[in-house]
Parts: structure tokens; C-alpha cells; sequence
């Protein structure tokens, strides 16, 4: 009976080990969704009946108005890091709520840079055996922007694009097939 009791224990402490990677998996794929300008992968991490909330900006209510936010950013800035810290994963059965500091590094078009910090707030569920964000809070401590007249062409590197269709980075894959 005590082996039995040890391996239920032993079986829920796994379960929630993959669940919490399955939550930090989803929140790379929302990073790099954004940074891969790929609406695609984001809309894949996000519930219909999701929220985002942005502060100072505001609220955004449903996929549809989500995608235009983050739609509009991407194209604002098609050229976008973003480097997440300090990440908490706190699961609960089919919840989890975490916290991360983040840092974004931006350039337009027009190679103007803004760099934002803050930290992120979510909550997401596991729907249909797939974890989705149902809220985001993206509070903005820090947003700099900065011209930069001494940007220079790099011979070998095109201007910025969206990384093409046939890419094999596109859309980037969280874990990406190793050959030997």
C-alpha cells in the first residue's frame, strides 16, 4: 500500500512537472510568435475569450481584437527580441498563473529602436489538451525610444523583412528537428 501511495504521489509530481513546461512552452511561443512576425503561432496561444491588458494603454477583449493589437505592433516594429527573466510558474490542475520580467528590443522600418521593460502577469488553462493564455497583463515600466542616425547597412544582410514562407526558421519551431 505504501508503494502504491509513493507512486500516486510520484505520478502527480510529473504531471505537474509537464504542465508547467507545457505553460513555459506556450509563453515561448508567444514570444516568438511576436518576434517571428507570425499571427499565426500567436493565435495558437491565445483562448477565443482571452483579455490582454496593456497598461498604460488599455484593454483588449477577444481574439479579434487581440490579433489587431499585436498585428499592429508587428508591423510598427518588424524587427523585435524579446528576453524574459525571473519567470514563476505556479500550476493548478488545468490553471496556472505565472510572472516574468521582460525586455523587448524594436526597430521600425525606418530603423528607429525602442526599448521597452516591464513585467508580464498571466493565466492560462488547458483547453483541449493544449495550454492558452486566458489573460495577459503586459505592465510597461520602461519604453525608450531612440533615433538612430549612426544605423548602417551590414554587407550580408538584407533590410529588414519578415523571415520568408520557406524559411526553415519560419514559422521558428519550439523545438526545432536536430539532424545528426
Amino acid at each position: 500500500m505504501a508503494d502504491e501511495t509513493a507512486l500516486s504521489e510520484l505520478e502527480e509530481r510529473i504531471a505537474e512537472l509537464e504542465s508547467a513546461r507545457k505553460v513555459e512552452e506556450a509563453i515561448q511561443m508567444y514570444s516568438r510568435g511576436v518576434d517571428a512576425n507570425n499571427s499565426e503561432a500567436l493565435r495558437s496561444v491565445f483562448a477565443d475569450d482571452a483579455v490582454v491588458e496593456v497598461d498604460p494603454w488599455g484593454t483588449y477583449e477577444g481574439i479579434d481584437e487581440i490579433m489587431a493589437l499585436f498585428e499592429g505592433s508587428m508591423d510598427e516594429s518588424p524587427l523585435s527580441n524579446h528576453f524574459l527573466t525571473n519567470q514563476v510558474v505556479d500550476v493548478d490542475g488545468d490553471r496556472a498563473r505565472t510572472s516574468s520580467y521582460f525586455l523587448t528590443y524594436n526597430e521600425s522600418p525606418d530603423h528607429q529602436t525602442t526599448n521597452v521593460a516591464g513585467f508580464y502577469q498571466r493565466r492560462l488553462e488547458r483547453r483541449d489538451d493544449e495550454w492558452v493564455h486566458t489573460y495577459l497583463l503586459i505592465d510597461i515600466e520602461f519604453y525608450r525610444t531612440v533615433d538612430n542616425p549612426s544605423y548602417r547597412q551590414v554587407e550580408g544582410f538584407d533590410e529588414l523583412q519578415p523571415i520568408p514562407e520557406d524559411d526553415p526558421h519560419h514559422p521558428l519551431p519550439l523545438y526545432p528537428d536536430w539532424e545528426d
